[in-house]
C-alpha cells in the first residue's frame, strides 16, 4: 500500500509538473503572439491588443507603451496616444537618448493634433535637446510653432529640416509648411 501511494504520489506530481511545463508553453506562446502584434501588426486595433497583452503582463515594457501610443496617434486617438507615451517617458531611463527623444517627439505631436499646441511645445524642445538634427522633431516643432502664431521661429524650423536633408521623408511637408506661411526654401 505504501508502494502504491509513493507511486501514485510521483505519478500526480509528474502529471502537475506537465500541466505546468504545457500551461507555461501556451502563456509563452500566447505573450510571444501579442508581442508580435504589438511590434508588426499592421492592423491597428489588433496591435493595440497585443500591446496591452504585453503591458498588463509586463507594466514595464516601455516599447509596448511606445507602440501602443503611436497606434492611437495613427487613428486620431491623441488623449489615449498622450497617456501611452507619458508612461513610456516616466519609464524610460534618462539614457534612453534617441528612443526617448522619439517619445517625446510623438507626445509633442500628439499635443498638436488634439489642440494643445503650447502642451507640446517643451516636447519638440526636449526630444531636440536629446536629439538637434532630428527632422521629425524639427518638423513637430515647426507645426506646433506656427500653430502658435510663431511664423518666424516656424520657418526657421522647416529650412532647417530642409538644410539637414533636402530627401527627408518630411521634407515634402516642410516645403508646403514654408509655402502655407509664405516663405522660401
Amino acid at each position: 500500500m505504501a508502494v502504491h501511494a509513493r507511486r501514485t504520489g510521483w505519478v500526480r506530481k509528474a502529471m502537475l509538473a506537465g500541466l505546468a511545463l504545457v500551461a507555461g508553453a501556451s502563456l509563452a506562446l500566447a505573450q510571444r503572439d501579442a508581442m508580435e502584434d504589438c511590434l508588426r501588426n499592421n492592423d491597428p486595433d489588433t496591435k493595440i491588443r497585443g500591446c496591452t497583452t504585453v503591458i498588463d503582463r509586463d507594466p514595464g515594457a516601455v516599447w509596448a507603451y511606445v507602440s501602443r501610443g503611436t497606434t492611437y496617434i495613427g487613428k486620431s486617438e491623441y488623449e489615449p496616444a498622450i497617456r501611452d507615451l507619458t508612461i513610456a517617458i516616466d519609464l524610460s531611463p534618462p539614457s534612453a537618448g534617441n528612443s526617448l527623444a522619439g517619445s517625446y517627439n510623438n507626445r509633442a505631436w500628439a499635443y498638436l493634433k488634439a489642440g494643445k499646441a503650447a502642451q507640446g511645445l517643451p516636447d519638440a524642445e526636449r526630444s531636440l535637446q536629446l536629439n538637434p538634427d532630428n527632422t521629425h522633431a524639427l518638423d513637430t516643432r515647426g507645426h506646433i510653432l506656427e500653430a502658435l502664431g510663431r511664423r518666424e521661429e516656424a520657418i526657421a524650423d522647416f529650412r532647417r529640416v530642409l538644410a539637414l536633408n533636402p530627401n527627408d521623408a518630411n521634407a515634402p511637408e516642410a516645403r508646403k509648411a514654408l509655402e502655407r506661411l509664405g516663405a522660401q526654401p
